[in-house]
């Protein structure tokens, strides 16, 4: 049975869903320059690393945004028109 609309049940769901489509490419991002920012400061070879990270970063990032659109769509083809 699925929840009336105005739930709070409901609307904390769909708010998670879409807080997690906005931090997990940002932390994904920030991992990989903070990791190519280190490497370059242990091995000496400002900028190379920090470069590799951000490029990294933004493939993951892409990706993670396209996996999350593509649920989301799914997720509202699956849900029953609102009236």
């Amino acid at each position: 049975m699925s929840a009336p609309k105005g739930d709070p049940r409901t609307d904390f769901r769909e708010a998670g869903s879409h807080l997690s489509l906005a931090l997990e490419p940002a932390i994904s991002m920030g991992i990989w320059i903070i990791g190519g920012v280190l490497l370059d400061q242990w091995l000496n070879t400002t900028p190379w690393f920090i470069l590799g990270g951000l490029c990294v970063g933004l493939v993951s990032m892409f990706v993670l945004l396209a996996r999350g659109v593509r649920k989301s769509e799914t997720r509202a083809r699956k849900r029953p028109p609102q009236i």
